[in-house]
């Protein structure tokens, strides 16, 4: 019989890839430093062929095979889980759950939802990892992570959703525009130059969605990789942008203008997505259950 990779040395392969440090994924795998690298050395003598680059000493890098190994093996490990939960019928997060979430979400949402729901589900371990909304969906995909806290609509290619709320967007203008306004219309921004974030972002698609109807100024003038600079740039007055309402609940600079959209205000569905049939259901809906309950509330 061949010999071959073992299924725990695929797990320290994918422990390095995650935490790109010889320490910290030996301290994930529960084994010293020595065994994880004796593992991973294993490995290379089993296939005759290297999958750490170790040119550069600096970094935790793959081989290309190292990296085709990986991308196997998160299959591999993923299916076995999935079967080990079976055979022994799993108490609810008997593991970490792997939680995806974007970055227009993340650091609004996550301070006042991470409480509740550690008081609700104790025995719940959550692994979380900040990711634009492309690259999160392909990772629940391929089995890395197991749940995405992430804006509607998005193309999530066949996994399962669950809407969480619907949240309004708001105007950000600089200090002292549309002082005698209280509220404005989508009308209104007609003649400004809207400020974006950078293609990848799925808030700025949703932006462009709600305002498809009206011929913008100059739109693409500027493109942020974050909503941090984007608010700044709007407070020295560059133009406007459209912020998601949780947002604006966090600290901004002092005199920015905020103003509700009347009418057909833009917005977006803020939920779930998971891959079905997955062995962590029971748990993803105990999550979602949660979660649904404390954003009615927050």
């Amino acid at each position: 019989m061949q010999n071959l990779p073992t299924l725990r040395q695929m797990q320290y392969l994918v422990a390095l890839d995650d935490h790109k440090s010889f320490q910290k994924a030996a301290q994930n795998c529960a084994v010293t430093q020595s065994t994880l690298s004796g593992g991973i050395k294993d490995m290379e003598d089993t296939l005759r062929s290297p999958v750490i680059d170790r040119t550069d000493r600096r970094r935790v890098k793959l081989t290309p095979l190292g990296e085709e190994i990986l991308t196997q093996a998160r299959a591999i490990i993923t299916q076995m889980e999935s079967l080990t939960a079976r055979a022994k019928g799993a108490d609810t997060f008997a593991w970490p759950i792997r939680l995806g979430v974007i970055p227009t979400i993340a650091p609004y949402l996550l301070p006042k939802i991470l409480k509740p729901l550690q008081r609700a589900l104790p025995k719940l371990e959550l692994h979380i990892h900040e990711l634009r909304s492309a690259p999160l969906v392909d990772k629940i995909h391929d089995g890395t992570l197991d749940l995405a806290l992430m804006a509607f609509p998005f193309d999530t290619k066949g996994l399962e959703q669950k809407t969480l709320f619907t949240e309004d967007f708001v105007l950000a203008a600089p200090p002292g525009a549309f002082k005698n306004k209280s509220a404005v219309t989508l009308k209104d921004l007609q003649d400004e130059k809207l400020l974006l974030l950078e293609d990848g972002h799925c808030l700025r698609d949703h932006a462009l969605e709600s305002c498809k109807t009206m011929k913008l100024s100059d739109s693409k003038t500027f493109s942020a990789s974050s909503l941090s600079t984007l608010i700044q740039m709007v407070h020295q007055g560059y133009g406007v942008t459209l912020l998601p309402a949780m947002a604006t609940e966090t600290m901004l600079p002092r005199n920015l203008t905020l103003r509700k959209i009347k009418g057909e205000a833009p917005s977006r569905i803020v939920g779930l997505a998971w891959k079905k049939a997955r062995a962590r259901e029971k748990d993803i809906a105990m999550i979602g259950s949660v979660l649904k309950k404390t954003s009615l509330i927050i």
